[in-house]
């Protein structure tokens, strides 16, 4: 099950990777490895500069909030993305990143 949802969420910040082309700031290898598992949104925000662009939103019959986000990276064709559940991040995956 992991397996298929680090290959969806590679899938879309591939697919979408140009619509993050207007951020500001793009992400480097260095803030990347500054953020780590149950980190708030909040911080992993104040590390990576920017708040990225939410591509996901639901939330579960059980009542869990589930979100990810997509930064654009420093290098050709790099991205962040991420995965929040009740904004604690649960997945983190980059492309690409210098």
């Amino acid at each position: 099950m992991r397996k298929k949802i680090v290959f969806i969420i590679c899938t879309l910040a591939i697919t979408i990777l140009a619509g993050c082309r207007s951020q500001n700031q793009s992400v480097t290898l260095e803030q990347f490895e500054q953020t780590y598992y149950g980190m708030s949104l909040s911080d992993v925000t104040g590390i990576l500069g920017s708040e990225g662009k939410q591509i996901y939103a639901v939330i579960t019959e059980v009542g869990f909030t589930q979100t990810l986000y997509i930064w654009q990276g420093n290098g050709e064709n790099s991205a962040v993305t991420m995965g929040f559940t009740n904004d604690h991040l649960m997945t983190r995956i980059q492309i690409g990143l210098e």
